[in-house]
């Protein structure tokens, strides 16, 4: 099986996606509460660079409504 990843920003938190490939079926979804924060990289240009202290908490959820 393949899968795809795809991580996006939406508003102040950053969403992971899974999706299976071809069919696009999403397999996981993880909501990083107010990580956005953090990214440092323009995602338009294909990449998300996240530039982290090494010690943060993080509110992870497995879903959400974005």
């Amino acid at each position: 099986m393949k899968v795809q990843q795809f991580v996006e920003r939406v508003g102040n938190d950053l969403v992971l996606v899974v999706r299976e490939h071809p069919s696009g079926r999403e397999m996981g979804r993880r909501v990083w509460e107010g990580a956005a924060r953090y990214v440092v990289r323009d995602p338009l240009k294909g990449h998300v660079e996240l530039r982290l202290p090494q010690r943060s908490g993080l509110d992870i959820k497995p879903g959400g409504d974005h």
